[in-house]
């Protein structure tokens, strides 16, 4: 089968899923998408120089009249054309599912990782949990398969995708500018343990493009200060209290989640096995593989921490 062929094939699998799961249900899953849409349509028919959001009177963000997530709502403007908000709401969510799919299987095809697609699908149903948030109308799924990218080609690829990634995810979800830092911070980490030169034109290029998504909007020092606000303020301020009524998905496993989900603990478990055994054992990995491996171990063991 010709490559073009089979990489359409796989592109058409995955959007034929995201319809799927996008539409075994009518209900929208979640709230803030509601938001996220009016605000595009606000920026449609008053002007996307406009950030402002009229109906936040009791809120920072109107003293600001900044927008954390102002290339996302720009992104969004062509699905307001739709007279009902909520079918937009819902292709939206088509669209947000398949770029997930498409870019974890483009990040893991251009690091050589075989069945590229398969690993794909495996992490949309890896857990009953993560199916509903790759469908919801918000940034962060999007963001994933973004760092996906820039991990991926900051490890192996042009500068200029690096660029290109690293902008849009700013410029997007602007207060998570830091996720993509961490994950390019635990690949120089490993490159240095295993004595391979960093790139140090590509680390540039990298933050100039985080730096330039976060200028490029409207009122750019103030959305610097929501970014305080969101990511430091908000959580010291309310630490405990807080995650009663928000920011359950941030919060780390606990011993019966797991049980819940231990088919997936088993896989995990078997794979870091056997690779352990090709790392210290029979087949020792050549590096390039080992840093990857390593650096994406790391990164998951951060995240649920």
């Amino acid at each position: 089968m010709k490559n073009w062929v089979r990489i359409l094939l796989i592109l058409t699998t995955f959007l034929g899923i995201s319809i799927y799961v996008n539409f075994r249900s009518q209900n929208i899953l979640d709230p803030d998408s509601l938001y996220h849409i009016r605000h595009a349509w606000i920026y449609r028919t008053n002007g996307i120089f406009d950030s402002s959001f009229p109906w936040t009177q009791f809120s920072v963000i109107k003293t600001m009249g900044a927008d954390l997530w102002y290339g996302f709502h720009v992104f969004l403007i062509p699905f307001t054309y739709i007279s009902d908000l909520a079918v937009a709401i819902k292709l939206a969510a088509i669209f947000t599912t398949f770029f997930v799919l498409a870019s974890i299987y483009v990040a893991l095809k251009n690091l050589n990782i075989k069945l590229s697609g398969l690993w794909a699908i495996f992490f949309l149903f890896s857990s009953p949990t993560i199916i509903p948030r790759m469908m919801m109308v918000r940034p962060h799924p999007l963001s994933l398969g973004l760092t996906a990218l820039i991990f991926s080609f900051f490890y192996t690829g042009p500068s200029v995708l690096v660029f290109i990634f690293s902008f849009i995810l700013s410029w997007m979800h602007s207060s998570i500018f830091w996720f993509p830092i961490i994950a390019v911070c635990a690949l120089v980490l490993f490159k240095r343990l295993n004595n391979q030169k960093i790139d140090v034109h590509k680390l540039i290029v990298f933050l100039a493009g985080i730096a330039a998504g976060l200028m490029a909007r409207p009122h750019p020092l103030a959305n610097l200060k929501l970014i305080y606000i969101q990511v430091v303020d908000l959580y010291l301020l309310k630490n405990y209290e807080l995650a009663q009524v928000i920011g359950a998905e941030l919060r780390s496993p606990t011993w019966e989640s797991a049980y819940v989900q231990k088919w997936l603990f088993i896989v995990l478990i078997t794979a870091l096995i056997y690779l352990g055994r090709r790392i210290y054992k029979k087949e020792p990995l050549d590096v390039n593989r080992r840093i990857i491996i390593l650096s994406s171990l790391a990164l998951t063991a951060v995240s649920i921490t």
